[in-house]
């Protein structure tokens, strides 16, 4: 079975219902035989992307050898397979996966509208404030400079270290001043 997004918009009007049909027909165990599918789709979710749906449906797997497994066993394009992990990872993001999983948004061209609408619907579904290091990732960007550490000495894997350091501060610092003028609040 092959999934396409413009197939599916095409055949269904909506994709929520082409998911909720799957789900209530009791067969997302056979298309999806060899992951764990999360069947507890709330009925009135009107996910604005293929990628949503797809993350939501199966959140209930570790993303390590997902991709692989939605590409080559069920056959969904590799761009859609590639967002619906990044959907999946960012919820456990951290100051020191920050950086890797930014240059997985860019890769899996995800705008922040898209983040927003993910992580409302991830508290709404949950009933849980997300933690801060995952709301603050839409107004995180790396600022660190390769070329200014070059100047300070800094090249080849002590370079990359640095980076690494100095993108993890900023991180921390950017949720400290996030929680510190909003007390938590989820808006940035």
């Amino acid at each position: 079975m092959i999934i396409n997004q413009k197939e599916i918009d095409f055949r269904s009007k909506d994709f929520n219902n082409y998911i909720r049909h799957l789900i209530g027909f009791g067969i997302t165990s056979v298309v999806f035989d060899t992951v764990n599918i999360n069947t507890h789709y709330v009925e009135d979710t009107k996910f604005s992307s293929l990628e949503m749906c797809l993350a939501h449906l199966f959140s209930g797997n570790s993303t390590t050898g997902l991709q692989h497994t939605l590409v080559q066993r069920f056959k969904i394009p590799k761009d859609v397979a590639r967002k619906v992990i990044f959907f999946l990872d960012i919820l456990h993001v951290t100051a020191a996966t920050a950086v890797h999983l930014y240059g997985k948004k860019n890769v899996s061209v995800t705008s922040d509208e898209e983040l927003e609408e993910w992580f409302n619907f991830i508290e709404e579904f949950t009933e849980e404030e997300l933690p801060v290091e995952v709301r603050v990732f839409t107004a995180f960007k790396p600022t660190i400079k390769a070329l200014e550490l070059k100047a300070q000495g800094f090249s080849d894997a002590a370079l990359g270290k640095e980076i690494a350091r100095l993108e993890i501060i900023e991180y921390n610092k950017l949720c400290n001043f996030w929680h510190n003028t909003t007390g938590g609040y989820k808006t940035i």
